[in-house]
């Protein structure tokens, strides 16, 4: 449980200014800049693959709990 909210305060605080700044920019009407792109693509790709990272070891563990199941 614990491991679960850690992965979600981990996907919050890397999507918190991301997500803002693309808010704020429509609200005020403020082109992105270059470099802020690259930084929400960054960000938005971290959190892809934290996610992805996270399925495939708690997958993993799954599995072979139920392995050691069969008897």
């Amino acid at each position: 449980m614990l491991t679960c909210l850690g992965l979600i305060f981990a996907v919050i605080a890397l999507e918190a200014w991301p997500v803002s700044r693309l808010f704020w920019s429509r609200f005020a009407a403020q082109p992105i800049g270059t470099g802020e792109t690259a930084a929400i693509a960054i960000s938005f790709s971290a959190v892809a693959v934290l996610t992805g990272a996270t399925w495939a070891i708690a997958r993993r563990s799954a599995l072979k709990s139920l392995a050691h199941l069969r008897v």
